[in-house]
């Protein structure tokens, strides 16, 4: 930004790093960081604004998407991108000379261009986009809102740039008796699956879910069962997709234990995937999202570890195994 003095240059810094950690999500054209023009530029940068880039790498969203590389920074070869750009990003940070020569009015700090938002890079908080993905982000879901309109708004933007889905929720599969007795599961858990199994670009679907401590042998087979069927009536894809059981005691340490993760991106779900049951809400939902962290992956990996079965379909073959500790076979 060097048409901006010392501190506005900071400050503006600051701001794209903001809307960065708030609401958005960094796509990189290359496969990753390290190859990244990006990574470049930001090394070239002062050393305080360089170690601000370094911490928000650590503790923000990003991916890659390979779908288009611009050999040139100018807004020509910009413009001719934007229709590829626009199947991976919603907005394209620009510089005043390059926003200019790709269309951007010179009295607007952003406009829509081929289908994508093109904003100055030292006034992203005044695009539209970013602005509609804050009030998602701070906003409860109200009763009435459409279980389809939610999973294409919160949901979906972020199942599409991901590989990795993980839903963990303690009461997905309903009760003790709603479990062993019910030849069917509940509704949220359907949707999200089947939704799931729409999305593209994911390859490995997991769940964990937990089971009472009480179970017996033949319940939890009963169980094991059920999941196997429900998974194989699945459409098929190529994704994995592996549900684990875990006891009720793994559980109790972690109670509100309930996320879904798309790759590195976190929705915290209050009650659970019942969000996405049925047609419409029929009640108010508190959805939060934020960055993965350090625990999250220790928290999965230790119910993984504690796992009393799982059960995984792989691919669009629709083969399915089904493994259990040796003490319950």
């Amino acid at each position: 930004m060097p048409w901006l003095d010392g501190r506005q240059r900071i400050a503006a810094h600051r701001r794209l790093l903001k809307e960065w950690k708030d609401a958005g999500r960094l796509v990189l054209p290359e496969p990753s960081l390290r190859e990244s023009a990006l990574l470049a530029a930001v090394e070239k940068l002062p050393p305080a604004l360089r170690d601000l880039w370094m911490s928000f790498w650590r503790h923000c969203e990003r991916t890659t998407c390979g779908v288009v590389q611009v050999s040139t920074p100018t807004g020509a070869a910009v413009a001719e991108s934007l229709p590829r750009l626009r199947q991976a990003v919603d907005v394209f940070c620009a510089g005043h000379e390059q926003a200019r020569e790709i269309g951007v009015p010179a009295d607007s700090a952003a406009a829509i261009i081929s289908g994508l938002e093109v904003v100055l890079i030292d006034l992203v908080e005044q695009s539209s986009r970013f602005q509609k993905a804050r009030e998602l982000a701070a906003l409860p879901v109200e009763a009435g809102v459409s279980t389809s309109e939610v999973w294409n708004t919160i949901f979906l933007p972020l199942a599409r740039d991901a590989r990795i889905a993980v839903l963990v929720d303690r009461y997905a599969m309903g009760d003790r008796k709603f479990q062993v007795e019910q030849n069917r599961w509940p509704g949220g858990m359907m949707n999200f699956l089947r939704r799931a199994a729409e999305v593209e670009s994911l390859t490995d679907i997991s769940l964990f879910v937990f089971i009472w401590d009480a179970y017996s042998s033949s319940d939890l087979a009963h169980v094991l069962c059920r999941a196997k069927r429900f998974l194989e009536e699945l459409p098929l894809t190529r994704a994995n997709f592996t549900l684990h059981v875990v006891p009720d005691e793994k559980f109790k340490g972690q109670q509100h234990a309930r996320w879904l993760r798309f790759d590195d991106s976190v929705i915290v779900l209050d009650e659970g995937i019942r969000v996405l049951q049925g047609e419409t809400l029929g009640k108010r939902y508190e959805l939060k999202r934020r960055p993965k962290v350090k625990s999250d992956w220790g928290i999965e990996r230790d119910f993984a570890t504690a796992s009393r079965g799982c059960v995984t379909r792989m691919g669009g073959t629709s083969v399915v195994s089904e493994t259990r500790p040796r003490s319950q076979r």
